[in-house]
């Protein structure tokens, strides 16, 4: 027979060792709970940034979109006003610096939107294109093609109708997409589109689509200062499309009118 001791003795330092697995098998589980719960608060972490540039990105888009259509009036307009004076007049000078102004502006919207999104890849840099800019002259054009502008800014709406009105084209303007529905229905010699990207949203998509679908050998220049958009745009569409990188000079917009009505 077994002596109680050693049986108590046995059962004490069973009991001993399997609290001893207890408390080892749950000592592992809080580590791995821990690790789990670090590596679960690190994802969380980078969600919340990953939120926050987007969010920084979509704001720093749509201060750009504003403040370069400003700049395309402010540039485009020193380009009518250098057309204008005569080599000698001392004014010429004053225009040019606002010129330049204007040109570091460029760069700087194009520094903010690399925050959030990508900027049009052009041919040449954004600053470059406006110091290399050639004189605006009028040049007119055989057949008088017909552009209609659709663009919500007023101030850039007028701009780019002086602009190519001077480059020899007959030009239409609209404030809404149905304006330039009308407008569209009114004139059946239109040959090209130039619309805003952000101006237009889903309702301006629709329309594009539309016009299109009702002549399919209407060009489309969409303007925009970010790619992703005008991407949005191009879905779908079957025309013959191009994008116009804004703020633009007045020899770029008439350029890329030119380019789309020659292919």
């Amino acid at each position: 027979m077994d002596d109680p001791g050693t049986t108590n003795e046995q059962l004490v330092a069973q009991l001993r060792q399997r609290i001893a697995e207890l408390e080892a098998s749950e000592s592992r589980q809080r580590t791995e709970a821990a690790s789990r719960a670090s590596e679960t608060s690190a994802r969380e972490e980078r969600h919340r940034q990953r939120q926050k540039m987007e969010a920084v990105g979509r704001l720093a888009g749509d201060v750009v979109h504003d403040f370069n259509n400003l700049l395309t009036a402010i540039l485009g307009y020193c380009d009518l006003l250098l057309a204008d004076l005569s080599p000698d007049d001392r004014h010429r000078e004053d225009v040019a610096e606002i010129q330049k102004a204007g040109t570091t502006a460029v760069r700087l919207t194009r520094q903010l939107l690399a925050l959030g999104r990508k900027p049009i890849d052009e041919p040449r840099a954004a600053g470059k294109e406006f110091a290399d800019a050639p004189p605006l002259v009028n040049r007119p054009h055989a057949g008088a093609e017909t552009v209609l502008v659709m663009e919500s800014a007023e101030g850039l709406r007028e701009l780019t109708r002086k602009l190519l009105q001077r480059q020899g084209y007959t030009v239409l303007v609209a404030a809404t997409a149905d304006e330039a529905l009308r407008l569209f229905e009114q004139n059946v010699t239109i040959d090209v589109l130039l619309t805003d990207v952000v101006m237009s949203g889903a309702g301006g998509q629709e329309l594009t689509k539309q016009l299109v679908k009702q002549r399919p050998a209407l060009r489309v220049i969409y303007m925009s200062g970010y790619i992703e958009d005008a991407g949005v745009q191009l879905r779908g569409l079957e025309s013959e499309i191009a994008v116009l990188a804004k703020p633009f000079t007045a020899e770029a917009l008439g350029r890329k009118v030119r380019e789309v009505l020659d292919r």
